[in-house]
């Protein structure tokens, strides 16, 4: 992103997309938040900021878009090959399998079979629109 120059701006504006979580209602908005933290280039403190926010996305990692965009950022920190970087996102990566082997709601359940039980929702059938009569405002009504 070239208009964030300072890291303090990246690690506020981590922090804010990271706070959002919590206030997330649907998944597309978790995946949409996800999008936005992959957009970023982080720097040392700014991925110490992702991880000191872990708990506020800790419990929307089944959610689709949020797993991969968290490995994303993951792989594109390893490419920088900077140690301390690496270090970070190793932590994290932790974190986050510690979270899916125990479950989102820290019930012992295998993280592959909750995601089966979250995809295996049936969806409903689309609402029918109803088609709207049109107005009579205006019209005038047998005038004689």
């Amino acid at each position: 992103m070239g208009l964030i120059n300072k890291d303090r701006q990246l690690e506020q504006l981590v922090d804010k997309i990271c706070q959002r979580f919590r206030a997330s209602n649907s998944d597309r908005q978790t995946s949409d938040l996800a999008f936005c933290l992959t957009l970023m280039e982080y720097s040392d403190r700014s991925l110490r900021r992702l991880m000191e926010n872990f708990p506020n996305f800790a419990d929307k990692l089944t959610v689709p878009g949020l797993y991969d965009a968290l490995t994303a950022i993951g792989t594109a920190v390893r490419k920088t090959q900077k140690p301390e970087r690496i270090v970070i996102i190793e932590e994290l990566d932790a974190k986050i399998d510690e979270v899916l082997r125990r479950g989102v709601n820290g019930d012992g359940e295998d993280a592959n079979e909750r995601e089966e039980f979250v995809f295996a929702v049936p969806k409903t059938p689309a609402a029918r629109r109803v088609a709207k009569t049109p107005s009579t405002r205006g019209r005038g009504r047998g005038r004689g």
